[in-house]
């Protein structure tokens, strides 16, 4: 046999660690998130609005400080049933005690507990799963938060014999999601929430070196925390392919961005100072806890993990410090080493390969924790476990040099936006359109931000301003294909009808319109505009333009004739006087408004956004822009002045009317209870009800009628916010009727 042939048939080396290429890409993203998280965060509210969570119960570890600590706090102020998982129930306890006192006088006291859990003793975690379920009451939420990170630190190992970072970030977390199934289907529609990290991008795992004892990868702290982190990820995904979607258990994985936690504490001198000097670039505990806080509770996260699973996505979802999905490194996609990282997770914390399949079908698990040997360990971490200086000192320059590179990258960027006189601004009617860069895109994976929610997407959010929108929405360019072309009647036609629907859009009274028909007027708008589907799929985290684009693409080869008909007749059902003279704007003086329907900030999400931008620059006083923004402490400050919490702007809003309007339910509670007037009327003659069931805000609207709000308020066209629900509201029509 040759030489050749023999090579050929030898089995193919195995892979040892990362390649250059993905460790410097891997490197790019953490020092990316670094420097830009603020920018593309920059979006979310801080803290974050949530829905209402009062039926929920969730287990939050290590929630005594740092991001668990506030994502425990926050829930619990929701009105969530809090478990906080920690080792150390006596801090947990002082906390409680805190919060409770701080709460007083807010509403019911906070529903909250501490369990004792120590993610160093395997036995400790299947002690706590043991307990939980034995209450035998649902859980919703079970967010795996606590790790570990103790940088440039000897390798050290639990008392079962596993590497720490592997065991508290990955093994621990792992045991206890499954032995928690039978409780989180219980609670179905239920979620699995793992607090990850970006430092996964530099990690590998051996599955058959998971401990970095073998000597094939000398061990540092940053190698075990990395390893742990992608391990989790491919864990999750496993048990995210395993799990059918009637459990109606969900499993993310979130990076948090970087976070000024307790974990800098154990950081190398380095990475000290750079903590130190650039205090700006990293969040704080209350920012940093928002995409565990968007996972747990955004309505839209069910929907995109089975859309994840019916497209047989390689990895579980994965959700970004700015709350949008994201995809993990190109490591976390490795199925087979993803399906053996499952099979050496289950054997390591002592559970069946079949776990998941019996817990699904009712049946009891043991737990056979194997315990190993620890001479044996302590000997190979005297062998393995310590770089030398010489590397710790080129890591150390290495990292600076990716750091100063991506820094000087701001600056240019920055330098050269200023150079150019770049800026985002919205058009106004007697200026030309000019094709600017579109801001970051605000809206939370299908819906639009704004916190207390339930608003949905505007027409112009799912077509695109006139002839300029691209099938994945993330670049904009002018369409020439009409160039040259004689206009018709029917050219003529279809553009006033694209253009009634932009304006319709930025009316706050008028009709909304089903998704389906969003998604049809698109399509149709395409092919008359660009002809048939010829664009690659999105794809699958992208949910909003993979929607548009397979409206578009089922239209196949209809003539543009045909879709400008069609969409004509769609706009003429939906508005059957659109010809006669268009949107009906004078009941909140919107005809410049119209005309401004969507400028380059994108569409709109608060129905008083161009009222705010208008040329006759609306007055407000610092009262309703703190109302506005969701500023409490800023708002009790100034009605403490003196204030009047009923004062009005120019437009004869109160502060009341502005919280509603932008979803803040914590800031309209704030004002009623300091006594302002929920039958307040604006120039218009509307209410803060009105508002409310405009912008389709049930939970803030049934407050207000709990605040007894008149539902039959009439404002100056004759409207009571009953004519203007457009939503199903049982309570509000039974509430109307007891008026009348």
């Amino acid at each position: 046999m040759s030489d050749e042939t023999a090579s050929s048939l030898s089995p193919a080396k195995k892979k040892q660690n990362l390649g250059w290429m993905e460790w410097m890409r891997g490197w790019s993203s953490v020092f990316g998130e670094i420097l830009f998280q603020r920018i593309t965060a920059s979006h979310l509210e801080n803290p974050l609005p949530l829905p209402p969570v009062n039926d929920l119960t969730c287990v939050v570890t290590g929630s005594t400080s740092g991001i668990g600590r506030e994502t425990a706090r926050q829930l619990a102020e929701a009105g969530a049933h809090v478990v906080m998982a920690v080792r150390n129930t006596k801090a947990a306890q002082e906390l409680i005690l805190q919060w409770q006192n701080e709460w007083s006088g807010k509403g019911l006291p906070l529903n909250i507990e501490a369990m004792e859990i120590d993610l160093l003793s395997l036995d400790s975690v299947a002690r706590f799963a043991e307990a939980l379920n034995a209450r035998l009451g649902p859980l919703h939420v079970l967010i795996n938060n606590a790790g570990m990170f103790a940088m440039g630190e000897a390798q050290k190992f639990s008392e079962e014999g596993y590497e720490q970072h592997m065991q508290v970030n990955h093994l621990a977390p792992a045991l206890l999601s499954v032995l928690l199934l039978p409780s989180l289907i219980r609670g179905s529609p239920s979620r699995i929430i793992n607090v990850n990290s970006v430092m996964h991008s530099v990690g590998f795992v051996d599955p058959d070196d998971m401990n970095v004892v073998s000597g094939r990868r000398k061990y540092s702290s940053l190698i075990g925390y990395s390893s742990s982190k992608l391990a989790q990820i491919m864990f999750s995904s496993i048990l995210f392919k395993k799990l059918p979607l009637e459990t109606g258990v969900s499993v993310v994985c979130l990076s948090p961005g970087v976070v000024l936690t307790n974990v800098a504490r154990d950081l190398s001198r380095f990475l000290q100072a750079l903590y130190a000097v650039i205090p700006y670039f990293i969040f704080s505990p209350q920012e940093g806890c928002r995409s565990s806080l968007f996972s747990a509770t955004d309505p839209q996260i069910p929907e995109y993990w089975e859309t994840l699973k019916n497209d047989d996505w390689p990895v579980c979802p994965f959700i970004s410090q700015d709350c949008r999905p994201a995809n993990p490194s190109e490591e976390a996609h490795n199925t087979e080493t993803a399906q053996r990282v499952w099979e050496k997770t289950l054997e390591l914390v002592g559970l069946p390969l079949d776990a998941v399949e019996k817990l699904i079908e009712g049946e009891n698990i043991q737990c056979r924790l194997s315990y190993h040997s620890m001479a044996l360990l302590t000997s190979l971490v005297q062998v393995f476990g310590r770089m030398g200086d010489w590397a710790q000192l080129a890591q150390s320059v290495i990292l600076g040099l990716i750091f100063s590179y991506l820094l000087a990258k701001l600056i240019s960027i920055v330098v050269t936006f200023k150079e150019d006189n770049l800026s985002l601004t919205r058009h106004t009617e007697d200026s030309q359109f000019e094709v600017k860069p579109e801001g970051v895109d605000s809206r939370r994976l299908d819906s639009s931000s704004g916190g207390g929610g339930g608003e949905a997407d505007s027409l112009v959010a799912e077509q695109g301003s006139s002839r300029s929108d691209s099938v994945v929405g993330d670049d904009s360019e002018e369409d020439d294909d009409w160039e040259g072309v004689e206009s018709t009647e029917l050219d003529e036609a279809f553009s006033a009808a694209t253009l009634f629907v932009t304006t319709a859009a930025a009316d706050r009274l008028s009709q909304k319109v089903p998704s389906d028909v969003h998604q049809q007027l698109y399509g149709l708008y395409k092919i008359a505009t660009e002809g048939p589907c010829t664009a690659p799929q999105p794809s699958a985290l992208k949910m909003t333009a993979r929607a548009k684009w397979q409206a578009w693409q089922k239209l196949g080869a209809m003539p543009p004739e045909e879709a400008m008909e069609k969409y004509i007749e769609i706009v003429t059902q939906l508005y059957p006087t659109w010809l006669d003279g268009g949107v009906k704007a004078g009941s909140r003086g919107r005809d410049d408004a119209a005309s401004n329907s969507r400028g380059t900030m994108g569409p709109v999400f608060s129905s008083l956004v161009y009222d705010e931008e208008s040329e006759n620059e609306l007055k407000i006083d610092a009262i309703h822009g703190f109302a506005r923004e969701g500023e409490v402490d800023n708002l009790l400050k100034s009605i403490e002045s003196g204030i009047p919490v009923n004062a009005r702007d120019s437009e004869g809003r109160t502060p009341l009317h502005w919280a509603i309007d932008r979803g803040h339910l914590n800031i309209a509670k704030v004002l009623v209870d300091k006594n302002a007037d929920v039958n307040a009327k604006d120039n218009e003659g509307q209410t803060p009800l009105h508002y409310a069931v405009v912008c389709d805000r049930e939970a803030i609207a049934e407050f207000l009628v709990k605040q007894k709000a008149n539902t039959a308020a009439k404002d100056e066209d004759g409207n009571s916010p009953l004519d203007l629900c457009e939503s199903d509201w049982p309570w509000l029509r039974d509430s109307a009727k007891q008026t009348d």
